[in-house]
């Protein structure tokens, strides 16, 4: 019921024309959309996707391998500059230093998909951040400039309330992923904690941890501090599908937790627990919206505000937030959403509720054949392939 609720109580306010919203985005940042962008580090079979998220201007995007080729085809310093991770960087910033032009960074959003992004399936929401990006506390970014000083109105705070309300409820959280099933924890335990795996190669990782960077040295350093609690590990999908680097090995994981997770999905796990212990997963930030205590070993975007128990500190988070002005940042301000239905921009309330009706009809268990986890893997590329080779985009 909250989730229709909250649905109706959005949907006035949703934007359907595809260049308000891109319009709108930008603007709240100050951001040039003028110009053509030039896109680094993007896999072919991607280049579909990435297109339709980006019909911010006239001028379509041009995916390039390097600065070289972009000054060849025509980038000018009124032109700008994404880049998607590591693939990118290094020719994204050989660009940027050579043509005085800051470089943009692209990323996932927080409400994702059904299914793994790792196995390509298309993202719901991404971020463009021009400043830096979420999950490097090395440098301010968007999401962080946002909260240090977007101005948050009454409506904007009711809106991140009944949001977090809704999701709850419904129990989404990024990838829409893992059975609906309750855990199992014994009566008796003085307090329950959730430690979720992580990809240990991945780039929050690198650049947002210190002391504590793997999965087996947060797993020691949980139950050295808490010797009577009743820890689950659960580890991350794309380790447990063979796509990422961040094994555990079970015998060593049950030495120092009670129970592997492995089925459940992690909005059940979290409204199962007390605690969530995370270097720097979005599964912290879950937990907070599901009422959970959260420890973060790293620093993570959430960290710093006020909300969480940080073994570290960012000297740019320097004013307390609440959950909702969190939320909202988070959630509603900070990341663009596609409908791939209706082929249109879209926001957060259509997303959460479009995600809420479709996983009630089914949610995406993981796979336990690793040959059908590869054969869906494979469905979705081809489909990239053809997409990016074939498709032009529907103008809207």
């Amino acid at each position: 019921m909250t989730v229709l609720v909250f649905y109706f109580y959005c949907h006035r306010l949703i934007l359907k024309n595809a260049q308000s919203i891109t319009d709108n985005y930008f603007s709240s940042r100050t951001i040039s959309t003028q110009g053509t962008i030039y896109c680094f580090g993007i896999l072919f079979i991607t280049r579909h996707t990435i297109r339709r998220f980006l019909q911010l201007s006239d001028t379509p995007p041009i995916f390039v391998q390097s600065a070289t080729q972009a000054i060849q085809k025509g980038f000018t310093s009124t032109d700008h500059i994404l880049s998607w991770g590591k693939r990118g960087e290094y020719e994204a910033q050989k660009l940027s230093e050579q043509m005085s032009v800051d470089v943009w960074q692209i990323e996932d959003g927080f409400l994702r998909s059904f299914g793994l992004g790792s196995d390509f399936n298309r993202p719901a929401s991404l971020v463009i951040d021009t400043k830096g990006i979420y999950y490097d506390p090395n440098t301010s970014s968007d999401l962080e400039n946002i909260l240090n000083k977007h101005p948050f109105s009454r409506k904007e705070i009711e809106h991140a309330f009944q949001f977090k309300k809704a999701l709850a409820e419904s129990s989404i959280s990024k990838y829409i992923l893992g059975d609906k099933r309750t855990l199992n924890i014994p009566t008796n335990s003085k307090k329950s904690i959730l430690i979720p795996g992580q990809v240990e190669d991945d780039a929050s990782i690198q650049k947002g941890t210190f002391d504590i960077s793997t999965n087996k040295q947060l797993i020691i350093a949980v139950r050295k501090s808490n010797l009577d609690a009743y820890i689950i590990y659960k580890p991350h999908p794309d380790v447990l599908s063979g796509n990422r680097k961040g094994t555990v090995d079970e015998n060593i994981a049950l030495t120092y937790c009670n129970a592997i997770e492995t089925q459940a999905s992690i909005a059940h796990c979290l409204k199962a627990v007390d605690e969530v212990h995370t270097m720097t997963s979005l599964v912290g930030f879950e937990g907070l919206i599901h009422d959970c205590k959260v420890y973060c070993y790293g620093l993570p975007f959430y960290a710093g505000w006020g909300l969480t128990q940080d073994r570290h500190k960012c000297s740019r988070r320097n004013s307390p937030r609440s959950l909702s002005q969190l939320i909202y940042a988070s959630y509603f301000l900070y990341p663009l959403y596609y409908d791939w239905q209706k082929n249109q921009y879209t926001n957060a309330a259509d997303t959460l509720s479009y995600f809420t009706k479709a996983s009630e009809k089914t949610r995406v268990a993981p796979p336990k054949s690793l040959i059908f986890q590869r054969l869906l893997k494979y469905k979705n590329v081809l489909r990239g392939f053809y997409n990016s080779l074939f498709s032009d985009i529907k103008k809207t």
